[in-house]
């Protein structure tokens, strides 16, 4: 036997079962709770905490070259709204008129979710230029508008 050996599991033998004038089948267990290895943690996910402040979400359109991928976009977005930023996607990719050739209009949704106030006008304009001025610097966007 293994030197983990957490339970022993077995019928007792037809004869026992005799003596004590039992009839059918008797199954019995010994269980050695000391053995049993200590729970690890639950993988529950933590307490989804809201807000009571209203998210503001706010829409742009780049003007970026082809190989710029979008997550590139969503990351660049979510490092300029630092930690108020919740939710970044992106809504529309267009190639066509009106786009220059090796070029594509990306246009995302970026959400800010304040935590301690409600945001000021002020505040989400610093914010939205935060978002593009560090879209523009990691990939050489330009804001289409």
């Amino acid at each position: 036997m293994g030197k983990n050996v957490l339970a022993y599991f077995g019928e007792l033998h037809p004869s026992i079962l005799e003596s004590l004038d039992v009839t059918g089948v008797i199954v019995g267990a010994e269980i050695f709770l000391e053995k049993i290895p200590p729970a690890k943690g639950s993988g529950a996910k933590p307490t989804l905490k809201l807000s009571q402040f209203q998210p503001v979400k706010r829409d742009f359109a780049f003007l970026v070259s082809d190989d710029v991928e979008a997550g590139t976009v969503i990351a660049a977005a979510t490092k300029g709204g630092g930690k108020l930023v919740s939710n970044v996607s992106v809504f529309d990719v267009y190639q066509g008129k009106g786009v220059p050739e090796g070029h594509k209009s990306l246009a995302i949704s970026v959400e800010f979710q304040p935590v301690e106030a409600t945001l000021k006008d002020k505040e989400i304009e610093e914010l939205s230029k935060s978002v593009i001025d560090q879209i523009t610097l990691k990939t050489g966007a330009s804001l289409r508008g």
